[in-house]
């Protein structure tokens, strides 16, 4: 039995050592990032082809803005006077494919899985965000990193994970950041 409690102690302590690791590590100036996240009314294939033609009206928009900020927060607040556009254009796109959904923007922190790539992974996390809801906001969804620019569409290693979101992957953002420090720094 005493060694069940030294297990959850030091189980404990590993758990809290981490998160201090990793506070320092992000005070360390590992960048923040604003994502755009576009969620389709469902999975069938007409709405997944809507949600596409939404997302690239919405970039070719910010695109001509041409946002720029000093920090992941001053971009948010770029994108926050920007919805009033952001929900036309969106509404605009799904009137011209013939399409009768609403239209929900927000800007706001919300939470996303670990996502890996073949360049690399995105951490799990709450991340500022984006968010274009259409219809129901039921089906398959796309996102990519908006700040820093990030967004190539066609690009396989922003858009495509290199496995199936049903698998199972165990990643640990905190390993990663010791090995990077281990190998040299993080940049």
């Amino acid at each position: 039995m005493k060694y069940g409690r030294f297990f959850f102690a030091t189980l404990g302590c590993v758990f809290v050592g981490g998160m201090i690791a990793a506070a320092v590590l992000q005070a360390r100036g590992i960048p923040e990032l604003v994502r755009i996240h576009v969620i389709a009314n469902s999975d069938s294939p007409e709405d997944q082809a809507v949600k596409l033609k939404v997302r690239d009206a919405i970039l070719e928009l910010m695109d001509a803005q041409e946002l720029t900020a000093d920090d992941a927060a001053a971009y948010l607040d770029k994108l926050r006077e920007q919805m009033p556009q952001i929900t036309a254009v969106a509404r605009q796109t799904l009137q011209d494919a013939g399409v009768d959904q609403d239209v929900r923007v927000q800007v706001g922190t919300f939470r996303f899985p670990t996502r890996q790539y073949a360049g690399g992974a995105l951490p799990a996390g709450r991340y500022m965000t984006l968010r274009v809801e259409l219809g129901e906001a039921a089906g398959k969804n796309w996102w990519c990193v908006m700040y820093p620019p990030m967004c190539v569409v066609g690009h396989p290693t922003l858009e495509e994970p290199i496995s199936d979101e049903n698998d199972l992957q165990i990643c640990s953002w905190l390993w990663e950041r010791i090995r990077q420090l281990w190998k040299g720094g993080i940049t």
